[in-house]
């Protein structure tokens, strides 16, 4: 049997819905639910309902590394929210060196 993988490029042009996002996370409808929820993951249509929010790239991003940490370091979303900004503010504080 073969496996398939299917890409898909997110730029401006294509962003990720809610569902979508999870997917690429590998986790629930719910976790992303709570990320907005929590602000740790941002969308401009959150007066909307979650399967028309749209994210963009750095969303991915950011969800993939607060995915990261919270797997790695078996911690809260909120949590692991506050480090990747900790971790971010650091990288910005070294770049300015």
């Amino acid at each position: 049997m073969k496996n398939t993988l299917t890409v898909t490029v997110v730029n401006e042009e294509h962003t990720l819905n809610a569902t979508e996002l999870a997917q690429a996370c590998g986790v629930s409808l719910t976790w992303v639910t709570q990320a907005v929820e929590l602000s740790v993951l941002h969308t401009s249509m959150m007066q909307k309902a979650p399967n028309e929010w749209r994210f963009q790239h750095q969303d991915l991003q950011r969800a993939l590394e607060l995915c990261q940490l919270q797997r790695r370091l078996e911690i809260d979303l909120d949590i692991s929210a506050l480090i990747a900004d900790l971790q971010q503010e650091i990288r910005r504080l070294k770049s300015q060196q």
